[in-house]
């Protein structure tokens, strides 16, 4: 064996020759690229576990199930599913279910998403009329009016809010 061919690395403490030690990257690059599909797939199925669960729980309301709905819901979410629509489901799940003050703390999560912030703040005056807080149900309707995004829904707050003024 010619020793320019037997090229010696030391590498960790080991002794390698040239093509043992590209033999051992590439089964290093294997590895690491096994291991990482192994996430990425795991993490799709989980999601794809979570999407179930979701549209499960979408029907469930749809069809008037409410504790089912919020059963699936919450495996949505243990499944990794981390979006504002499940929260904003875990809300009008919770609301339905007249659990307020859960439904009060989904809403205030999905208050970060500009799409659904005007919604938020409805549901919010909605949640602080049920429990008889007419001051913040003012001040959550006022906000809905203010952020102006849907005319429909800025059209409903108005009505809320002449409603409660009203009542004075």
């Amino acid at each position: 064996i010619k020793l320019s061919r037997l090229l010696l690395l030391v590498k960790g403490g080991f002794l390698y020759n040239k093509t043992t030690y590209q033999l051992m990257s590439f089964s290093m690059f294997r590895l690491i690229f096994l291991t990482l599909v192994f996430l990425i797939s795991a993490s799709l199925h989980a999601s794809e576990a979570g999407l179930v669960n979701f549209k499960n729980g979408v029907n469930h309301f749809k069809n008037k199930q409410y504790k089912s709905a919020l059963i699936s819901f919450q495996k949505a979410s243990k499944a990794g599913m981390n979006k504002t629509t499940l929260y904003f489901n875990y809300a009008v799940t919770y609301y339905k279910l007249k659990q307020y003050k859960n439904a009060e703390k989904s809403f205030q999560r999905i208050l970060k998403d500009k799409n659904l912030r005007q919604i938020g703040y409805f549901n919010l005056g909605l949640i602080a009329e049920k429990q008889k807080q007419k001051k913040t149900a003012i001040d959550w309707y006022n906000k809905t009016v203010n952020f102006n995004r849907d005319k429909k829904l800025t059209q409903l707050a108005n009505n809320k809010l002449n409603k409660l003024l009203k009542r004075k």
